[in-house]
């Protein structure tokens, strides 16, 4: 799981989505899904197919899950491989910014 993730919002509903992982295996933002975007919390989807390690060991598919605490910034972030019941978990601060 990337430290440093960048969630995007242009206006139009679409939503994408950008980290280490990302650059490092599909070398773009991929498309993401909006789950809940009200005042308290913005929760947000995404997965990741066909992911490797850097010894080459497949990870095959994840399922990502982000949620931003909008008051406070609390950031959660799970990514639960498909093959496997439990996942990964990690907290952390969110900061919007701008254009």
């Amino acid at each position: 799981m990337s430290p440093k993730i960048a969630v995007v919002m242009p206006g139009d509903g679409t939503v994408s989505v950008v980290d280490a992982v990302i650059l490092a295996e599909k070398k773009d933002a991929v498309a993401g899904k909006v789950v809940r975007n009200n005042a308290q919390r913005l929760v947000v989807k995404w997965p990741l197919e066909n992911i490797k390690a850097g010894n080459g060991r497949s990870f095959a598919n994840f399922d990502y899950r982000l949620s931003i605490a909008k008051k406070s910034g609390h950031a959660e972030l799970t990514a639960v491989p498909r093959a496997f019941a439990k996942g990964l978990r990690s907290a952390g601060t969110c900061k919007t910014r701008r254009k």
